[in-house]
């Protein structure tokens, strides 16, 4: 559902004014939720916990997260799944302490996440492996120095690696650029990021910050990191204070974010426009939903997840859909053949599943 400002103003109304004039809005789907049309694929062997996953083009899907071994010691691994089985692609070779991958790049190339040494004094320290394609297999990256304990996030734009590095305590981090074989480049002058996206194929990069009195920013560069623009996101829905903006992916220049309103409301907010003088506007509104992942396929489309949350725009319209069973997603990604792959937890029978969206 549609409410639009610039980034000079924004307009206030009352929270009714608003939900009728959002109901006829061109971009909103005039029905109820679309058929369900997530499929699920694969089940997560239960003795590993998956975190993301990433494309793995001809052969399958790839799954990264943790296990623990025989000796309760936490392990940092990746799973590859093709021909309707799970292979261990890679196991972190640490003899004592803990790894946890969180994320991955997309495209299939970077883990990212933290080990904890479990010693004294010893804080816990940002882990990130690199697969060589060359040799066909994962290996850790020693990288230099960083302010952090963990990497939360890893994205691609165009043939830039950002890494989002921060502590173990709450999501985000400060904004970090991988230079290679262990490089890292600190983008100093950026605030605190909540989270970040990219367009894979272009130079893209953006983020959400977050600013006093439950403003937020965005922050973005449109050439691969060279330049760097930060602006108030000035929308006031009515009715319906912010609770987190996120950032969701980057279209054709165009960058959406995810927002979560106070009383479970949730909605999706596109800047649109030129590199220094961009137009908000709210595209899509529930009044009970909770965004946690954004993708973009490239013919346009673009997937939105969360608990019990799917919703997907088709070029012209966002449709609400419903799903198979209780679903609680924590990924989406663009499938290389089309349509899109997720990560969910199925709460009908407490799994983790794999799922694909034609």
């Amino acid at each position: 559902m549609m409410w639009r400002t610039a980034t000079r103003a924004a307009a206030a109304a009352t929270a009714v004014a608003f939900l009728l004039a959002a109901a006829s809005c061109e971009e909103s789907p005039t029905s109820g939720p679309a058929p369900a049309a997530w499929v699920p694929m694969a089940v997560i062997p239960g003795d590993y916990s998956a975190q993301a996953i990433a494309s793995d083009y001809l052969q399958g899907v790839l799954a990264a997260g943790s296990h623990y071994d025989q000796n309760y010691v936490g392990h940092g691994v990746i799973l590859r799944y093709r021909a309707g089985a799970f292979d261990v692609e890679f196991m972190s070779p640490n003899d004592a302490g803990e790894v946890i991958l969180y994320d991955m790049d997309p495209a299939g190339r970077y883990a990212v996440g933290t080990y904890d040494a479990h010693e004294r004094y010893a804080k816990p320290t940002p882990y990130m492996v690199a697969f060589d394609p060359g040799h066909d297999e994962w290996n850790e990256v020693p990288l230099g120095p960083v302010e952090g304990e963990r990497i939360t996030q890893v994205v691609h734009s165009g043939r830039a690696c950002w890494l989002l590095i921060g502590t173990t305590g709450p999501t985000g981090g400060r904004l970090y650029k991988y230079k290679g074989e262990g490089v890292v480049e600190k983008q100093d002058g950026l605030p605190y990021l909540a989270s970040v996206a990219a367009s894979p194929k272009g130079d893209t990069i953006f983020g959400a910050a977050y600013a006093p009195h439950r403003r937020y920013n965005a922050v973005m560069s449109f050439d691969g990191g060279a330049s760097w623009r930060i602006e108030e996101i000035p929308f006031i829905t009515p009715g319906f204070d912010v609770m987190f903006v996120d950032a969701g992916c980057a279209v054709a220049g165009e960058l959406y974010f995810y927002v979560r309103f106070e009383h479970g409301a949730a909605g999706i907010l596109r800047r649109s426009g030129s590199a220094t003088d961009g137009e908000y506007e709210v595209v899509f509104f529930t009044p009970l939903g909770d965004f946690t992942a954004m993708a973009a396929a490239d013919d346009g489309r673009i997937a939105a997840v969360g608990a019990n949350t799917s919703v997907i725009f088709d070029g012209e319209n966002w449709q609400a859909e419903q799903l198979p069973y209780p679903l609680d997603f924590r990924g989406v990604i663009a499938a290389p053949g089309g349509g899109f792959f997720a990560l969910g937890n199925n709460e009908a029978v407490w799994q983790r599943e794999i799922l694909y969206h034609p």
